[in-house]
């Protein structure tokens, strides 16, 4: 399989990427996958997000502080750190750059608290300008966990700020120029430009129910208004002028900073006026999308086959299994047939370009 795989950065280009999630199980542990799309690529990555029945399995056998350590160390939510590593590429070395940006990274989540002895240690490495590889980091935390103890949320912090750090200057292959995505914490702060998505903002809205009269009457109109309000901005990048952008701002206010007289859309309400800054960025990037359809489309494929066979045995099982349709996948959007790249690429006579050319192409 080695003869279709190409590097990542090849493909994943500065570009508009649109991402999303979706659960997976492998054995009895349950796992994510990392949906990157746009026009030219579709592509799902793995990254594990929780260990519930192993980890249980093996503190019956084993003492309680041990099965503790254990379970902790297995437990992982989806978090800044596995997007972005995702995003680089798990099977590709990446580089983690600690200096003065890295401690300001982590210095800005003060809901995170970590000792003064692992503050130093990471100092230390600041003032040094310290770049490590994946096994040099690890080797650091291992020596962490010995002497003072490591929670996994400061782990995937530190990795996150040192990660990102050597990311946004480009010593992991190629930056993402901007990500639509919906409002999860995991995807905050992974690049400066991150247009939130509508299609998700306006599903929030359609939980409300009313059957009586007056209360009907203002949701009806409500989402009246709304879905004019999504045919306005939908249209923004075909005319991006300073009028147009005044008038979406005006509807805007119109609409979210404006009481409506029933409880669950003004709660609502509250929430989308918190996000207006994420939702109204393609104001300043005319050519980034409003809404994050079409990955939810391409994630649509894992989600049927995880009803159809729930659970793969390995993880290298389940790499596969997302290698192969995001071959697919990416070839359709190229126009190039995937049939016909499975026969050139067995039979060697290497007619067809290579993915990452073909995608280079039709930039």
């Amino acid at each position: 399989m080695n003869i279709f795989k190409q590097k990542k950065s090849h493909y994943l280009c500065k570009g508009i990427l649109k991402l999303d999630w979706t659960g997976i199980k492998i054995g009895t542990d349950d796992y994510n996958v990392l949906a990157i799309s746009n026009k030219l690529i579709t592509c799902y990555e793995l990254s594990k997000s929780k260990s519930k029945s192993k980890s249980k399995s093996k503190s019956k056998s084993k003492s309680k502080s041990k099965s503790k350590s254990k379970s902790k160390s297995k437990s992982k939510s989806k978090s800044r750190y596995d997007v972005l590593r995702n995003l680089i590429g798990n099977e590709k070395a990446a580089y983690y750059l600690f200096d003065q940006s890295t401690m300001q990274t982590i210095n800005t989540h003060p809901m995170i608290t970590i000792s003064r002895e692992i503050r130093r240690n990471i100092e230390r490495l600041c003032k040094k300008n310290k770049l490590l590889t994946d096994d040099e980091l690890d080797i650091f935390f291992k020596k962490i966990i010995k002497d003072h103890g490591l929670k996994i949320k400061v782990e995937n912090l530190i990795k996150f700020a040192s990660l990102h750090t050597s990311y946004s200057l480009g010593l992991n292959g190629s930056i993402c120029h901007a990500i639509v995505s919906d409002d999860a914490g995991e995807f905050k702060k992974i690049t400066s430009n991150h247009q939130l998505c509508w299609i998700h903002e306006i599903r929030r809205y359609r939980t409300i129910r009313s059957f009586v009269g007056f209360s009907k009457d203002i949701l009806d109109k409500f989402f009246e208004e709304v879905w004019d309000f999504y045919d306005l901005i939908s249209g923004y990048w075909k005319n991006p002028s300073i009028g147009y952008r005044n008038k979406i701002i005006k509807r805007f206010k119109n609409i979210f900073e404006t009481k409506w007289g029933y409880r669950p859309i003004d709660n609502n309400r509250i929430n989308t006026i918190n996000r207006k800054e994420g939702l109204l960025y393609f104001l300043k990037n005319p050519n980034i999308p409003i809404e994050n359809n079409q990955c939810e489309s391409d994630i649509k494929e894992k989600v049927i086959k995880r009803k159809i066979i729930i659970k793969h045995r390995s993880e290298d099982g389940c790499r596969n299994a997302n290698f192969w349709p995001s071959l697919y996948a990416t070839l359709q959007k190229n126009n190039k047939s995937f049939l016909n790249f499975l026969r050139d690429r067995f039979n060697k006579t290497y007619c067809i370009p290579s993915l990452s050319s073909i995608i280079k192409a039709n930039c």
